[in-house]
């Protein structure tokens, strides 16, 4: 039931682009996370994480592409 509302991306549909600048953001950082950055970036929307290192380091970057649990919490009061 979970899994029919998820829309699942293939990593092929993501531009160059988007890998590039997702590298350029987290190879310093974790590159682990470049999928996920990158996916961000092509669809301009924000991630929902708890990777306080991720977080940190793109906002360190000026990067606003992040949502935390937290912040979701105040958006819901």
């Amino acid at each position: 039931m979970v899994l029919s509302t998820i829309n699942f991306v293939s990593e092929e549909s993501i531009s160059e682009q988007s890998w590039f600048q997702a590298f350029a953001l987290t190879k310093d950082i974790d590159e682990d996370d470049t999928p996920f950055i990158a996916l961000g970036i092509e669809l301009s929307a924000k991630l929902w994480t708890g990777d306080k290192v991720l977080s940190k380091g793109l906002a360190k970057k000026g990067v606003n592409i992040i949502v935390t649990t937290a912040d979701l919490k105040k958006l819901i009061k």
